[in-house]
């Protein structure tokens, strides 16, 4: 289940009309009614990783972890890198956690992307033990209801 609809019902539409979703915040957060989740818009050019017009991506300092080895299957996320049905940018792809209760992971691989744009790097050490995770759920940029880079300025109704 998503979080409830906006208070204020302020519609978001990029320069192009592209319906975006209800701002819930002036940082940029938007509620993305088709995909039930929320998503951050990267503003202004100081967004971490070059995020203008994009979904902003996620902290450059977490990363994806996964069950199988060389990065395969669903990537796994620390409960406090995500929100809740918050839709985030990481490597390329679109990445969402839902409202799934943890479980327990012992990853075997982890992708991760340094905060300067590099290219993600599989690492194959494995954990030693299992750890509470929140799965992720893979989305490439085509199940976006809108394209991006959006056209600014937006549009709020």
């Amino acid at each position: 289940m998503g979080p409830p609809g906006p208070g204020g019902n302020i519609k978001a539409y990029d320069n192009d009309g592209q319906f975006l979703g209800f701002l819930m915040s002036d940082m940029g957060e938007i509620y993305i009614p088709s995909l039930r989740s929320m998503a951050g818009i990267g503003l202004d050019t100081s967004d971490t990783g070059g995020s203008y017009g994009d979904i902003r991506d996620a902290d450059p300092e977490s990363a994806a972890h996964f069950a199988a080895v060389d990065c395969g299957g669903p990537p796994y996320f620390w409960p406090r890198h995500m929100e809740t049905n918050q839709i985030v940018k990481r490597s390329g792809k679109y990445y969402i956690a839902r409202a799934h209760s943890p479980v327990k992971l012992l990853a075997l691989s982890h992708r991760y992307t340094g905060g300067d744009g590099s290219a993600p790097v599989c690492d194959n050490t494995p954990w030693d033990s299992a750890v509470w995770m929140v799965p992720g759920f893979d989305y490439t940029e085509t199940i976006l209801p809108f394209t991006t880079p959006l056209a600014f300025p937006l549009r709020l109704e």
